[in-house]
């Protein structure tokens, strides 16, 4: 014993267990905090980037969208004017030409406003 420095046995022993000792680091603590500010800003910033590449996508395919259906409009305007020239040179081989003049002068306009598409003729006959 400590205090009567008399012999004791293994059980008469009795374990004291002391707290946990923790040391305060004020350094350390705002190193923590700053990273875990930093951490959480980064976080934001990522899902800002996730949201404007989504709104990045739609856009493209909304405009992906558009020139397909322009350049199927472009060629069916294409088409429909073939068909009106092949139908105006039948009808010039068989109507009677003036030297020098036309006797059809015809001009297609297309003009693409929204969704509409108007296609407007001018003709000049000559005689």
């Amino acid at each position: 014993c400590p205090q009567c420095n008399s012999k004791c046995a293994l059980k008469d022993v009795r374990v004291l267990y002391a707290s946990q000792i923790v040391a305060v680091n004020e350094e350390l603590q705002k190193k923590v905090r700053s990273l875990e500010a930093k951490c959480a800003s980064l976080e934001k910033m990522g899902a800002d980037w996730c949201k404007k590449e989504v709104e990045w996508r739609k856009t493209e395919a909304g405009l992906h969208l558009q020139v397909h259906q322009l350049t199927e409009r472009t060629c069916y305007l294409e088409g429909l004017l073939g068909d009106q020239q092949s139908k105006l040179s039948g009808s010039l081989a068989s109507s009677r030409v003036v030297k020098d003049k036309p006797l059809l002068d015809i001009t297609f306009i297309s003009n693409l406003i929204g969704n509409d598409v108007q296609v407007a003729s001018h003709c000049r006959i000559d005689n």
